[in-house]
Formats: C-alpha cells, sequence, structure tokens
C-alpha cells in the first residue's frame, strides 16, 4: 500500500504492484504501463519472509525450504516451454 500512497503522492513514478493494489492504484488514478498477465510472458514471483529468530532456531527446515524452491525453479526452467503451453492451454480454458 505504500507503493500506491507514494504514486498517488508524485513520490513515485511507477511501481510494480500486485494485486490488490494495482487495482487501487487505477482507481486512485494511475495508469498501468504494463500488465505482465496480459503479454503472456511466463514469470516466476514468489518471496519469502521470515525472521532471523526463525531462521537461526529452524536451520534446517530453512535451508529444506530453500533448496526445494531452488529445486522447483530450476525444474521450471529446464521445462519452460511444455509448462507455458499446459499453463496457456489452463487460461484459456478458464476464459471460455
Amino acid at each position: 500500500m505504500f507503493r500506491v500512497a507514494a504514486l498517488v503522492n508524485n513520490a513515485l513514478d511507477a511501481a510494480l504492484l500486485n494485486p490488490p493494489y494495482y487495482k487501487k492504484a487505477v482507481a486512485s488514478g494511475m495508469k498501468v504501463l504494463a500488465n505482465v498477465q496480459e503479454m503472456d510472458i511466463p514469470i516466476q514471483h514468489i518471496g519469502l519472509v521470515t525472521t532471523r529468530r526463525f531462521v537461526s532456531n529452524n536451520p534446517d527446515i530453512t535451508r529444506r525450504l530453500v533448496k526445494s524452491l531452488l529445486r522447483s525453479l530450476a525444474r521450471l526452467f529446464q521445462r519452460r516451454k511444455p509448462l507455458t503451453q499446459r499453463i496457456l492451454l489452463i487460461r484459456n480454458i478458464w476464459k471460455n
């Protein structure tokens, strides 16, 4: 929400926004420069957030989580074309 407020107050010229924040920005009069969803560009967009205390107290869980995420990303990029085709097929089915 801070990025939307910064855009509205002219503190930022542009920002990358995810739902529902981009809808709030548009409702506030901002214009969408590009919508990646409409561009059929397969992207990986995920973030992990934790505390230092959790990482310190749970190093094995932390290591396994990061390792599994990296393995899934590697697999995604190794099989990009077949995966992209499946995603687009599913998306087209949902549209209809």
